[in-house]
């Protein structure tokens, strides 16, 4: 789940979850920009499919702030003061989660 990430040497603006495992590709996303140095407050990752699962990502909002949403998407950014480990330990109860 996290290689295609891990052979990128720069972070992007923009990244698109779909598929299995949302969350926690949602998390390795943000991770992937924070360790390549990306600002914070500029990247933003968006989840297909969001809206159509009722309580499904109700977690990813203790960590992200949407900021955009169409019928099947859902733009997010992290929230201010989210510490590293917060995600972290979220992406741990996530990772094996298929969501």
């Amino acid at each position: 789940m996290t290689q295609p990430l891990s052979s990128e040497p720069y972070p992007f603006d923009f990244y698109l979850v779909d598929g299995r495992y949302r969350i926690a590709c949602a998390l390795t996303s943000f991770f992937h920009t924070l360790y390549r140095g990306a600002s914070r407050y500029h990247i933003r990752v968006a989840i297909h499919d969001y809206f159509s699962r009722p309580g499904t990502y109700d977690d990813s909002e203790i960590w992200a702030d949407r900021v955009e949403f169409a019928e099947r998407l859902c733009v997010s950014k992290l929230k201010d003061g989210v510490a590293e480990a917060m995600l972290v330990e979220a992406w741990k109860k996530y990772m094996f989660a298929d969501g």
